[in-house]
């Protein structure tokens, strides 16, 4: 099913709510002046320290799934950076309807992938497995082209072999971290790359905050329900 689609209430299941009760729910933030803003009061409310672009590039990011160009980004840095960090705190101001996420993938795995990429970003932990000497045509081609046609070999049912198309549809945007400073030109292309600092000013810094958290001195956990309010009016006007 489309997720432009509503699923027909069942009995025992919670009512979906109507524009009205969303909008309750997200009026602060759908009234602000700067959306960006809101997302550094709640980041920092929740602990996060230094600097905040990456945070911002990769929400405003997510928001172009709805569009018909999805914008991808990759996460550079040293190990210890605090890309996958980056990465799942945004995360969860979206529905699971807006991504896919893992740790990693193998080259070419996209093929056989059995999921409705259509309009959601796929997030994936550490770009190593999927590269190669060429890169990731695949995944090249389902950026671009918005659709990714590939025939393979199966199983005919008598013991023989086949060929079978595969396809996966589009558009689909990436989000991806990784310890190398360069990717294959070809797949660097089509991301734009945001690296994240590992300096010693900002490692302590985000020490400290978690050494208080864990004291239940600072940090919240972030009211993600708003914010999914919001994103649900947006995704309806799609």
């Amino acid at each position: 099913m489309s997720e432009h689609q509503t699923s027909p209430a069942k009995p025992g299941n919670p009512k979906t709510p109507t524009r009205d009760e969303l909008l309750a729910q997200c009026r602060e933030l759908a009234e602000a002046p700067s959306i960006l803003d809101k997302l550094a009061e709640e980041l920092r409310r929740c602990g996060v320290v230094g600097d905040l672009k990456r945070f911002h590039i990769l929400f405003l990011a997510i928001l172009t799934r709805l569009s018909d160009a999805p914008v991808s980004v990759v996460l550079k840095g040293e190990a210890t950076a605090g890309k996958s960090f980056t990465l799942e705190t945004i995360l969860r101001y979206y529905p699971s309807c807006a991504y896919e996420h893992m740790s990693g993938m193998s080259q070419k795995a996209i093929i056989y992938w059995e999921v409705d990429l259509r309009h959601r970003m796929l997030c994936v932990g550490e770009y190593a497995g999927m590269q190669s000497e060429t890169g990731n045509p695949w995944i090249r081609q389902l950026l671009t082209e918005k659709r990714l046609r590939y025939i393979v070999t199966g199983e005919d049912g008598r013991g023989g072999r086949k060929a079978m198309e595969k396809i996966i549809e589009g558009p689909t945007g990436l989000l991806m971290t990784t310890t190398s400073m360069g990717l294959h030109p070809e797949d660097e292309s089509r991301m734009i790359s945001v690296y994240v600092d590992d300096d010693p000013a900002q490692t302590a810094a985000i020490l400290t905050a978690q050494a208080l958290k864990a004291q239940g001195i600072a940090g919240m956990e972030p009211d993600i329900a708003p914010w999914r309010a919001l994103h649900e009016i947006g995704r309806a006007h799609v």
